[in-house]
This record gives C-alpha cells, sequence and structure tokens, in this order.
C-alpha cells in the first residue's frame, strides 16, 4: 500500500509526468524557427535591405516630376488711356506738355493663371558614388543575411541545449525513480521480516528512512523536470502549459580534425562573416569619401505650358506659351573647411578598427575551437570509461542484491551499493548529454548547426 501511496502522492504533485506527445529534436528546432522573434525581426530587416538595393535608390535613374498651378485674384483696377485725335496720335496737353490722359476705373475685375510643367534631372556624373553607394546596399544585405544566419543558429543552440537539459533531467527522474522503487521492495521486505520475528524495528526504521530521502530526491528530478521543460517551451515561443516528452537517444558524429574543423570555422562561423562584412563597409565608406573629391555633373530638362487671363484693363488680355529649356551644371569641389580630409581619415581609421576586430575574433575563434575540440574528445574517451564503471557498478548492486536476498549482506552494504549505481549511473547520464552539447558546441563555433 505504502508504494501506491507514494506513487499516487507523486502523480498528483507532478501531473504533466504522465506525457503523451514526444517531441523530436527536429520537430522542435523547425518550431522555434518558425515563432522565434529574433528570428522574425531579423528576416524583416533582411526583406527591407533587399528591397533597397535598386538602381533608383543611389540616383542611377533620372528623376521626372510634374508640376501645376494656378491662382485667380478679384479686384477693382484704374487704368489710364492715352487721348487720341481723330488721326490717331496722342493729344498733349498744353498746361503740362504731356499726353493727355484718360482714366477709366473698372470694378471687379478678375485676373487668372495656369502653368504645366514637366521636369527631369539626371546626375551623369558624381565622382563614382552611385556605385559605392550600390555595393553598399549590396553589402548591407550580405551583413542582414549573417546577421540572420547568427540569429538562427543561436536559438538553434538553445533549443538544443534545452531539448537534451530535458533528456538529461528526464533520465534523472527515471534513475531515481528506480531507486525508490529499489526502496519500496526493501522496505516491504524489512517489514515482512520483522513480521515473522526475522527482523528488528531498527531495520524499517532504516528502510523507511532510505525510501523518504529517495522520494525527496525523485520529487526534487521531478520538480526540475518540469522547470526544464517550460525553460524549453519559452525558447520555443509556445504555450508553456503544454506537455511533451523528448527522445532520450544521443548520437555522437564521427571525430575530425582540427585542420578541417578550422577551414569550416573560417569558411561559415556567423560572427567572423559578419565582421568581414563590417570590414568590407569600411572600405567602400573610404571609397564614397574619396568619391567626394572628383567633380559633379548634372543635366536637367523642363517642357512647360503657361496661361494668362490678364483682365480687361490690360493691354494684353491673354498670353499663352510652351517652353523647353534644358541645362547643366558641373560642380568640382576645392574647399570644405577640412570635412573631406577628416572623413577620409576617419574612414581610414574605420577600416584598421575593423581589421584589428576581424583578426582578435579570428584568434577568440581558434581559441574556442581547440578548447570544444579538446572537451569533446575528452568527453568521448571518459564517457568509454564511465561505461564500463556502470557496468561494475550495476555487477556489484546486482550480486549484492542477491546476497542481500539470500541473508548474506547486510542493509549498509546494500544501501552502500545501491547508492553507488545511483551515482554513476547520474554521472554517465549528466557525461553523455555534456558530452553531446560540446559536440553541438563544434558545430556552432563552424557554422553547421543553420544548415
Amino acid at each position: 500500500m505504502k508504494k501506491y501511496f507514494i506513487y499516487t502522492l507523486l502523480a498528483l504533485m507532478f501531473p504533466a509526468l504522465q506525457a503523451q506527445q514526444v517531441l523530436s529534436l527536429e520537430e522542435a528546432i523547425q518550431m522555434a524557427l518558425e515563432n522565434n522573434y529574433g528570428i522574425r525581426v531579423a528576416q524583416n530587416e533582411l526583406a527591407v535591405d533587399e528591397n533597397n538595393v535598386h538602381p533608383g535608390q543611389v540616383g542611377y535613374l533620372p528623376k521626372l516630376d510634374l508640376s501645376s498651378g494656378a491662382n485667380i485674384s478679384r479686384g477693382s483696377s484704374t487704368a489710364g488711356f492715352a487721348v487720341r485725335d481723330e488721326e490717331g496720335n496722342n493729344v498733349i496737353d498744353p498746361a503740362t506738355g504731356k499726353f493727355q490722359v484718360r482714366e477709366v476705373s473698372v470694378p471687379g475685375v478678375t485676373t487668372w493663371n495656369a502653368n504645366a510643367g514637366l521636369n527631369i534631372s539626371y546626375t551623369v556624373f558624381d565622382g563614382f558614388g552611385r556605385k559605392t553607394n550600390y555595393e553598399i546596399l549590396e553589402a548591407n544585405v550580405l551583413q542582414s543575411r549573417e546577421q540572420l544566419q547568427n540569429t538562427i543558429e543561436t536559438t538553434i543552440s538553445q533549443v538544443v541545449n534545452a531539448y537534451y537539459q530535458v533528456a538529461r533531467l528526464s533520465n534523472t527522474f527515471e534513475i531515481q525513480k528506480k531507486a525508490v522503487e529499489v526502496s519500496v521492495v526493501r522496505l516491504e521486505r524489512a517489514q515482512t521480516q520483522r513480521d515473522f520475528g526475522t527482523g528488528t524495528r531498527l531495520l524499517v526504521l532504516n528502510a523507511e528512512v532510505d525510501l523518504n530521502a529517495d522520494s525527496l530526491a525523485l520529487a526534487n528530478a521531478a520538480l526540475n523536470l518540469e522547470n526544464a521543460k517550460r525553460n524549453m517551451l519559452a525558447v520555443l515561443a509556445a504555450d508553456l502549459t503544454d506537455d511533451f516528452q523528448v527522445d532520450p537517444t544521443v548520437r555522437f558524429s564521427e571525430s575530425r580534425s582540427l585542420a578541417g574543423l578550422w577551414d569550416d570555422a573560417l569558411a561559415a562561423n556567423p560572427s567572423l562573416k559578419l565582421l568581414d562584412v563590417s570590414r568590407r563597409l569600411s572600405e567602400l565608406n573610404l571609397r564614397l569619401a574619396e568619391a567626394s573629391r572628383l567633380p559633379r555633373l548634372d543635366v536637367t530638362g523642363s517642357y512647360g505650358y503657361r496661361y494668362s487671363d490678364n483682365g480687361p484693363v490690360s493691354f494684353v488680355l491673354t498670353t499663352e506659351s510652351l517652353n523647353l529649356s534644358g541645362g547643366a551644371s558641373l560642380s568640382f569641389p576645392i574647399y570644405n573647411g577640412g570635412q573631406l580630409k577628416r572623413q577620409i581619415e576617419n574612414a581610414e581609421i574605420n577600416i584598421r578598427s575593423n581589421q584589428l576586430r576581424y583578426e582578435e575574433a579570428k584568434t577568440n575563434l581558434e581559441r574556442d575551437l581547440r578548447n570544444a575540440l579538446a572537451n569533446y574528445t575528452n568527453s568521448l574517451q571518459v564517457l568509454q570509461l564511465q561505461q564500463k564503471s556502470l557496468q561494475a557498478a550495476q555487477l556489484n548492486f546486482d550480486q549484492t542484491k542477491e546476497q542481500y536476498d539470500l541473508g548474506q549482506a547486510n542493509n549498509t552494504q546494500f544501501r552502500e551499493a545501491q547508492l553507488n549505481l545511483i551515482r554513476v549511473q547520474n554521472q554517465l547520464n549528466d557525461l553523455r548529454y555534456d558530452t553531446k552539447l560540446f559536440e553541438i558546441e563544434l558545430q556552432r563555433l563552424t557554422g553547421e548547426l543553420g544548415k
């Protein structure tokens, strides 16, 4: 009865342990790639940079504008007209010696005009600035792609670490559950022996203490497992109330040489490729600054229509015109307060700084790669030794249990053999997944995770 009571209690405390769905690592990675917020933002940024790669973005295409306008005015006007004789000559006022003028006031005079024009402008030459700006746009796309790839690989690394942490703790839970089962059988045996007079109350108490300790360890293992599952669901951007199981199987890739890993890392490491793009951008910015030293040639053209109604008091009542015009302007920078010189100097400094960052990143990458390979190789060797230790611990436990059942081993010897087996099982479990994570780190450094 105590055995069923313990399992019922654990089921009530940790109902999610009764998992139904088995989630594979590939499914978890796919879910994260679809739902991860950082990846979706990086994809949008890449789309924007790809849209910007267009000849019109840097001035390779002409600029064409259509303009039009109209205005109207209304008011009173007074006009002076020269007085003419019958022959049509202007009459001179003898008192002033000037032409005689007859003033006419016209109220409510309306005048208006309208115009429309088509204007075109084009830069023929700008010191190769357009070409450099276009290359900068292309480099921005490369940078966004590497940032997206970096985000993808970081996310995959987080998913893999979280997945194997769940697998590790799942095995820990199973190991501890078997320990509880063994302790339950031992307690039942001690109680039976006491009931038949072949055991003592002390043996029962010792068995109860050990069972309580194993049950507490099982409860902690269950809690750690549930927390690890929630952590993984957060990485997947999934509902934190979902329940699942993972595949605890671990397979290791064949060992590779440092030279091959280094070549792959130089070619595909996303962080190193990002710095390489930054170095390229700094070189393009220098070329862009130097382009400002060269002359600039712009051409313009326009075709326009204009109509004016000048009102009844104007000498010219209406005007209408069509105009076609063109022009060109050539500018050559001579001196701008030394700004151009400072821009070029700063661009050269940025090139040197980005080169230093690149070299530093290469040094750090080589160090991390050597460390990861050493950790992975050493863990594989230790794993083989630990598997032999598990075989020995299992054999020792089986023999001790057989002797215990025959009354040839005492409780202390049996418990020591049991604890030793649990310890070796947990060590092997932890070592197996630590080794796998070392392998994942090698794949991350060589840019293989996102492939």
